[in-house]
Parts: C-alpha cells; sequence; structure tokens
C-alpha cells in the first residue's frame, strides 16, 4: 500500500466508472508502494499529483484601483531578476487585459500576495474537467494540469511510444480508446486554454517503481529528454488533428509548455533538471516540502515543492490519494466520501490559515481527476476552490503566473521570505 507521502498510479483500463468520452485516470489503486527518487526514500512516501503549464494567464479578477494597461504598464524586472517569459501574461496584457496591481517588484518588508496554485495530475476524466473549469469560472480561479502524454496516443499507435528502459507501448496508463475520447479532450483542453488556465508535462507513459523495467528514479539526464521529448511529438500530433477532430485549430501550443511533474514523484534531480532547462521549462513541481515552502531556483528551473501537514506527527502529502490513506487506508468505502470530503476541506483550510498569517509561500494544492472512494476529494477541491479563490486576499493562479512574479523580485527579497517559519501544521485525526 502507498504509504502517506508518495504516488501511486492505476492502470485506467481497469478503472470503473468511466463514461463515454472520459479518458481513464493516471494512478493506480492502493496496493503497490511507489517510492520517489532515493534522496526522499527516508522522508517521505508516495504522492499522486497533479499539471504543467503552456501559455497561461491566471486570475483575472479586477483587483481594488486595478486599471486597463496594455503592455506598455508592464513593470520592469528587478535589477539581476529575469524578464517574465510566460506567453501567457504578454498575451493577455496585448489584449488590454487588466495588469494584476501585485505583479511588479515588491520592497523589503512588504508581504507578498497569497497564491495558491491548484493542479492536477493527468487530464483524462471529462466530468472532472467540466467540474473545475465551471467552479473555477465562478471563482475567479485559473489553475494548472499536468497532461499524460498517453491520452494524445490512440491505443492503435501504442508501440510509437518507446519509454526508457522498457519495451514499445509500455505505460502504467491507458491510451486513447476513441477518436471521440481524444476529440472530448481537445474540446476540454481548448476551453481551458481560452479561460486562462495552464496545461504542464507530465510525461508519457506513467512509469513508476513495482511496475516497469525502468522509471523515472533510475532514468539518465538523455533518457528524461527523451521522454519530454516524446510528450511533445505526441501532443503535436493530437494539435494536428484537432480541426478533423473538432472542427477548430487546437488553441494550445505543445512546445510552449513550462513546466512538469514527475509521475509518482520519482526522478533524479541530476539527471531531470538539465533535461528540462535545455528544453525550455521554466519549473518543476515533483519535489515535496517540509510544511510550506517558497519556490528555489537552480540552474534556472524553479522548483515548487508540494505541502505536508501532520497528523499525529504522520507527515502527508496535502494530496487527494495521499488524505485517502490517512482517511481510512486507501479503501474504496463510498460510504466515506461525505466524511472524507469535511476532512478534506479542512485540511485544505488549516495550510490556507497558517501560510496566509505565516510565511505566504505559493500553497500548491496537488490532486488527480478521480473517483476514489466514492468521490470523496474532487468535490472537496471544488468547494476549497469556492470558497477560497473570491477572497480578496488570495490569488488563485497558475504555476506560470507565480514565476512570472518570483522573476521580478529581487533575491535578497525572497531569501527574505524563505527564511520565515515553513510550518509544523498539525491536523487532529479525530
Amino acid at each position: 500500500m502507498c504509504p502517506p507521502l508518495a504516488t501511486c498510479g492505476v492502470s485506467a483500463d481497469v478503472w470503473p466508472g468511466l463514461e463515454n468520452g472520459d479518458l481513464p485516470i493516471d494512478h493506480p489503486t492502493p496496493g503497490s508502494h511507489l517510492s520517489r527518487s532515493t534522496a526522499w526514500v527516508a522522508a517521505l512516501g508516495i504522492v499522486a499529483v497533479t499539471v504543467l503549464a503552456i501559455g497561461i494567464v491566471g486570475s483575472t479578477r479586477a483587483e481594488p484601483g486595478e486599471v486597463a494597461a496594455t503592455g506598455a504598464n508592464v513593470p520592469k524586472p528587478a535589477d539581476g531578476a529575469s524578464k517574465p517569459t510566460s506567453k501567457a501574461l504578454s498575451a493577455t496584457q496585448a489584449q488590454g487585459a487588466p495588469v494584476r496591481p501585485w505583479m511588479r517588484r515588491f520592497e523589503p518588508g512588504e508581504r507578498p500576495p497569497q497564491f495558491v496554485v491548484f493542479s492536477f495530475d493527468g487530464g483524462g476524466y471529462k466530468e472532472r474537467w467540466q467540474l473545475f473549469l465551471d467552479t473555477a469560472k465562478a471563482s475567479q480561479a485559473a489553475f494548472t494540469v499536468f497532461m499524460t502524454g498517453t491520452y494524445f496516443v490512440p491505443e492503435a499507435s501504442r508501440t510509437d511510444y518507446t519509454p526508457p528502459g522498457n519495451p514499445p507501448g509500455m505505460a502504467d496508463v491507458a491510451f486513447s480508446k476513441s477518436d471521440e475520447q481524444l476529440a472530448t479532450l481537445l474540446t476540454n483542453l481548448n476551453r481551458a486554454v481560452d479561460e486562462g488556465h495552464e496545461l504542464g508535462n507530465h510525461a508519457v507513459g506513467h512509469l513508476c517503481k513495482g511496475m516497469s523495467t525502468e522509471v523515472g528514479a533510475t532514468w539518465s539526464a538523455d533518457q528524461w529528454g527523451h521522454e519530454l521529448d516524446q510528450f511533445t511529438a505526441f501532443f503535436e500530433r493530437a494539435r494536428d488533428r484537432a480541426p478533423e477532430l473538432i472542427g477548430e485549430p487546437l488553441l494550445a501550443d505543445p512546445n510552449s509548455v513550462e513546466g512538469f511533474r514527475a509521475p509518482c514523484l520519482e526522478y533524479r534531480k541530476e539527471a531531470l533538471t538539465p533535461a528540462l532547462r535545455e528544453r525550455g521549462y521554466r519549473y518543476d513541481s515533483s519535489a515535496i516540502a517540509t510544511g510550506v515552502e517558497w519556490p528555489t531556483i537552480d540552474e534556472g528551473l524553479w522548483e515548487f515543492p508540494i505541502s505536508t501537514v501532520y497528523f499525529d506527527g504522520d507527515r502527508t502529502l496535502t494530496l487527494d490519494y495521499n488524505l485517502w490513506l490517512q482517511f481510512n487506508g486507501g479503501k474504496n468505502r463510498p460510504e466515506d466520501a461525505p466524511s472524507m470530503r469535511a476532512r478534506t476541506t479542512e485540511v485544505y483550510d488549516a495550510v490556507l490559515d497558517f501560510v496566509i498569517t505565516g510565511n505566504r509561500a505559493p500553497l500548491v494544492i496537488a490532486n488527480h481527476f478521480n473517483n476514489w472512494s466514492g468521490n470523496a476529494f474532487n468535490p472537496a477541491t471544488a468547494d476549497f476552490m469556492a470558497a477560497a479563490c473570491p477572497r480578496a486576499d488570495v490569488q488563485c493562479v497558475p504555476f506560470t503566473t507565480v514565476v512570472d512574479w518570483l522573476e521580478l523580485q529581487t533575491p535578497g527579497y525572497l531569501d527574505a521570505m524563505r527564511a520565515e517559519p515553513t510550518g509544523y501544521i498539525d491536523i487532529p485525526t479525530t
């Protein structure tokens, strides 16, 4: 069974309850223990997570005193800071959309915005797309979805995928079963990009320890590069079929993906980071935090760790799968859904209360499109999004928007924020 600090994946081919047009969930039923890279094994268990970046805009909420502006009003980066490169930001400003007043360099001692970054791994469940697109629209929020590459590949073409160290066509998740499924996915992606959400890379085959010959925890930089390039190539194939399948071009640009999350959080930093950097990625969200931590930058790549909480001293990721394990051991008990839904929002509320009065680190909410234990977790995440994102002191935006903001700040300002306590957030077990 996956412990509270690790990621597991489920074979979508056997996942029940998928409807016409759905693609299966990309994480497995409880039962296989999938440890992450060796650097984390002692401290962490399994985490199942969420989403990466294509040119996207975050929340477009008008703040008090905010005025419409064009690109001429974009603040200049601080000395020594990188100029924001997100295509979403420049495109929005070019269209005359409001410029967020907090998208500027902050002065020493000035409190930063409270960013909340909702992210979802996989992206293949039709009803979950609709739930979160609708909730985000009503809540002035934008989120990130880390796409699984097999969802772009027809089952008949599965051997076109050559996973590093594994036979052609080997994957721990399902391929697209029909043109209808792929058309449904592309339609959802167009709505997502049109409404300011971000698409990221969750690799292709979701290969994890215990289920595959070689996995991300053992891959070299060249092998990671091969996996990343295949994701882009399969995404491009799907894009090229969009006019045929949905009657319009795909708005997402596969070559503009800027973020990544490793399947099962299994990777070696010295191998993955160079592969991402060489391909122009701006951030990775595969690490695990102690409490809630500020992102760091290493060799030009921002790292957004997933936050953790404690249940009577038991450190657990704030991830749907890991909370499921914590609440009832990962048992499929639909009768537990109402109580687990309430407990999940309780956890999210506690973490937000800590950061908003504490270190103000960006809060990463990592999830999946799933139906686990009677669909306890996606409604809980939607509840939290609906309650938190309209708050004037909260900005629910994709990762790329936070990266744009980070790159406007001076190193000294960010170092001062990182020096604040990351928090020991204790959640009562009853």
